[in-house]
């Protein structure tokens, strides 16, 4: 019972993990393209929907990367090291 417990807890402590960690992801990748747009266009304006459209298929584009998807391991990883050392202390 008490592993339950402590799973429950993982588990909700590891979402709220991967939400912060892939919303400060989001935010760094879209400031550096948002960078990159200014750099290359410097007088189209701050929010022109030329912008806005050039950062959002990009968007697109990132969060199919790998960058993107190993957030997961971020979730996957320690509950995987405490099921390991539960299993090895308990029932070895």
């Amino acid at each position: 019972m008490k592993f339950v417990r402590l799973a429950a807890l993982v588990i909700a402590l590891e979402a709220v993990l991967y939400v912060v960690l892939s919303i400060y992801l989001r935010s760094l990748e879209r400031e550096r393209l948002e960078e990159a747009w200014d750099e290359v266009n410097p007088g189209r304006g701050g929010d022109s929907p030329a912008r806005q459209e050039f950062v959002e298929r990009r968007m697109t584009a990132f969060h199919k990367t790998l960058r993107a998807r190993l957030v997961v391991l971020a979730v996957l990883l320690p509950m995987v090291a405490i099921s390991v050392i539960v299993y090895f202390v308990n029932y070895r």
